[in-house]
Parts: C-alpha cells; sequence; structure tokens
C-alpha cells in the first residue's frame, strides 16, 4: 500500500518563487508568472517522504498581436457583390496562433488556414443584404 500524498509544491525558475499548492490528490495553486517563459516545477511528497516532481513551461506574452487587412474590401456601405475576399498579414512577438472573423450581419464566422498566419486570405465572406423598408 503507497502512502498518501502529504503536500505538492511548486516553484518557478523564472519568478524565484515557490509555495504549497490546496490539496493533494487533486490540487491547484495559484502560481505567479514573469513576462517570457516560465518554468514551473510541481512536486508530489507522499508520507514516506518520496518526491515526485514534473515541469512544465508556461509563456506570458502581454504583446497584442497586429493584424492588417490588405485584400478587396467595400469603400461604400453598399456593394453590388454577394461576397468579399479579404487579406491580410499579422505579427506577433511570439507567433501569431490563427486568424478568425465573424459578420455581425450574417451571423458568420471562420478562420484562416493554414499556417502560418503571417500573410492569410479569407474568400467568399457572405454579405447581409440590407432591407429596403416596403411603402
Amino acid at each position: 500500500m503507497d502512502p498518501a500524498l502529504t503536500a505538492v509544491t511548486w516553484s518557478n525558475a523564472a519568478t524565484g518563487g515557490s509555495g504549497t499548492a490546496t490539496g493533494t490528490a487533486n490540487w491547484s495553486a495559484s502560481i505567479p508568472l514573469a513576462i517570457g517563459l516560465n518554468a514551473i516545477t510541481v512536486t508530489a511528497t507522499d508520507g514516506a517522504g518520496n518526491p515526485a516532481t514534473d515541469v512544465i513551461t508556461v509563456t506570458m506574452d502581454q504583446t497584442l498581436p497586429a493584424v492588417t487587412i490588405t485584400g478587396r474590401r467595400p469603400r461604400r456601405r453598399t456593394s453590388r457583390w454577394a461576397t468579399v475576399n479579404l487579406g491580410g498579414s499579422t505579427s506577433d512577438n511570439v507567433g501569431v496562433a490563427g486568424v478568425t472573423w465573424s459578420n455581425a450581419g450574417t451571423g458568420g464566422s471562420g478562420a484562416a488556414d493554414p499556417p502560418p498566419f503571417d500573410s492569410w486570405t479569407l474568400p467568399g465572406i457572405a454579405l447581409a443584404r440590407e432591407r429596403t423598408p416596403s411603402r
């Protein structure tokens, strides 16, 4: 029979911080992060003093990505096209994970694929038809 877990502790190499998690078999911890890479070590210790360790690396990124639409877009409120093709570019200090779009007028949404997302196209986005009041 294995002795029960008595403690779960953590340490963050990036901040020098450490602490004790709440709980043992099911545990949680609020771990302060530094900007950039954070190597977090979690150690579980049983009643006999035997430790087991695991490490996870978490990246804290507070820099917003940049996006520029470069494809054709209507200049006026009305358009003769039922769809529009958009394209553009994105950048980020860590990397762009995805490009998504949504159209409040039609309820449509989607994503550009495949990566990389530094240059992307979104073909055939349906436009909403404006309704003219009847007289």
